[in-house]
């Protein structure tokens, strides 16, 4: 029987360095693909939110808009912003201020201006 061929301890450290290295790479790979399945996850939820959140307030401004051109045909929303902006009073009051003054966004204005 012949004696079994001994490797060098050096190449025998070698060996298990790569084989620790392999596994660490391997680790380091795995951690990374958990950080980037959880940051799609995380950022499937925020895109699922955020566009729930923009179909509501696209449902809330057609809805303003819609009850704005029933309810007050003649008035604009440019004339009632200015209104609010230059008076200082809430979109209701602009409203009735503006119908009240025939649509006229200056004499409204006025007429909320307590000096005048």
């Amino acid at each position: 029987m012949l004696p079994q061929a001994r490797r060098h301890p050096i190449l025998k450290a070698k060996d298990k360095w790569i084989r620790g290295s392999d596994r660490y790479i391997e680790r380091l790979r795995q951690q990374e693909d958990l950080k980037i399945e959880e940051g799609n996850l995380k950022f499937q939820e925020g895109y699922s939110m955020a566009r729930e959140v923009l179909g509501k307030l696209q449902q809330l401004l057609s809805n303003l808009l819609a009850d704005a051109a029933t309810q007050h045909p003649d008035t604009t929303p440019k004339d009632i912003e200015l209104v609010m902006q230059n008076a200082n009073v809430e979109r209701e009051t602009a409203i009735t201020t503006l119908r009240e003054n025939d649509n006229g966004y200056i004499n409204a204005i006025l007429a909320l201006i307590p000096d005048w």
